[in-house]
């Protein structure tokens, strides 16, 4: 992608990408111009604006390429909605899709889930039951958590669209992260379907990223990839 109107680019495959997340070549155009936004503000300097206008940089595109950065790294909706989720899951009404997913993501039964704390995270394995936990196997509902939660006239609909979002396009599985430097973010690859996606990664999540592969979800938030938890795992060799 050429400096040109990347500033102008930025919001439009933004949007782009929200409105079609399996638009593969759509998602790649946005990666490139990301990364030449990072580099471009990162080596920012007293040059010409690469966008033609003659004008500085630093008068001229410099402050739209720092906002879709910070659009990028944006973790706050995703942040917002897993509290309320997590809070909506802990209702004593869903105490045996709880447990399913304890068991089923340790592969034993746990003790503590409901009552003393429980000596394992429970964040990984209940983000993991929110769409893969269908209630009816509990008994507790007819859907999955996310669905049951988006389609709950008490959730406030900007939190519902979004949990919609989550169910529709997360993506649970082994990622490959060959290079877990963010630039601002990082490529992933799904080991099982070949799948790539350039995703944003929370600091405290780089390391664990780190050497070959991680478990986890990747998720939409407003249009851009992002990771839910994840946990990083040893090399196969």
């Amino acid at each position: 992608m050429q400096d040109g109107a990347l500033a102008e680019a930025l919001p439009m495959l933004e949007a782009l990408c929200g409105e079609d997340p399996a638009d593969d070549a759509t998602h790649l155009l946005y990666a490139e111009a990301i990364q030449l936004a990072y580099r471009r503000v990162t080596c920012a300097g007293d040059g010409v604006c690469g966008c033609g206008s003659g004008r500085p940089h630093q008068r001229c595109c410099l402050v739209r390429e720092r906002q879709a950065l910070r659009r990028f790294g944006d973790r706050e909706p995703y942040y917002r909605l897993r509290v309320h989720l997590l809070r909506y899951f802990n209702h004593p009404r869903f105490a045996r899709a709880r447990t399913m997913a304890m068991e089923s993501w340790f592969g034993e039964e746990v003790e503590g889930v409901d009552g003393d704390p429980c000596p394992v995270p429970l964040d990984f394995p209940f983000e993991w039951a929110f769409s893969t936990v269908d209630l009816s196997w509990t008994g507790e509902g007819e859907d999955y958590p996310l669905a049951t939660f988006s389609a709950d006239p008490a959730v406030p609909a900007t939190l519902a669209l979004r949990a919609g979002q989550w169910m529709e396009h997360g993506r649970y599985g082994l990622w490959q992260c060959p290079r877990p430097e963010a630039t601002p973010g990082v490529w992933l690859t799904d080991q099982l379907t070949g799948v790539r996606r350039y995703v944003s990664v929370p600091p405290e999540h780089l390391k664990p990223l780190a050497p070959w592969s991680v478990l986890g979800c990747q998720l939409l938030v407003g249009g851009r990839d992002a990771t839910a938890n994840v946990q990083g795992l040893p090399s196969p060799s």
